[in-house]
């Protein structure tokens, strides 16, 4: 039918919504900020990179629910005169310990709670790790995954999340549109 599709970012649209939203003034929003010169087209992202971000969601949801577990694990046992640093390696190390001391006065229902989180917290991380890997095969398929990894500060995780928000880069004529793009 001769009609090109391109993705425009809501930031070009919003200035032409007028006073109510709805779908009338919404399509008018649009056809305003398509006839701009100067627009610049969203890049369709391939799968692949909504794989990445994907995986990188759910990785992030679950390191929060890891921190909100051991936190909690870390206030009930503090109710208990039992404190433990707040690092991770530290709770690693300390609720072993403190599960299998039976000198430290806690009763059967904290003792089973403790473990009970402490099992929460294994099996999040485990799912973490499992999603770490998955990311970075995926990533390694990329042409740019080493050269982004050799800069100072760019570990798999950093260069995961570069490579799913920008793509392969060729969108920006230059390095203060990328800036103005992931800052």
């Amino acid at each position: 039918m001769g009609v090109s599709i391109m993705l425009i970012t809501l930031q070009h649209v919003k200035p032409f919504v007028g006073h109510q939203k709805n779908d009338a003034n919404d399509a008018r929003a649009i056809c305003e900020a398509v006839s701009r010169p100067n627009l610049h087209n969203v890049p369709i992202k391939k799968i692949e990179l909504q794989d990445m971000k994907s995986l990188r969601c759910i990785r992030q949801r679950l390191v929060v629910q890891r921190i909100a577990i051991s936190n909690q694990l870390r206030g009930l046992a503090s109710e208990y005169g039992i404190t433990i640093a707040k690092s991770f390696k530290s709770l690693r190390e300390q609720v072993p310990e403190i599960l299998e001391d039976a000198d430290n006065k806690l009763s059967n229902v904290i003792r089973k709670l403790i473990y009970s989180l402490w099992q929460e917290v294994n099996g999040l991380t485990e799912d973490i790790k499992s999603i770490s890997s998955e990311l970075e095969a995926l990533c390694k398929q990329q042409p740019r995954y080493q050269a982004l990894l050799a800069i100072p500060g760019f570990g798999p995780i950093v260069t995961a999340a570069f490579l799913s928000q920008v793509g392969t880069g060729k969108q920006f004529s230059n390095g203060r549109q990328l800036s103005v793009c992931v800052a």
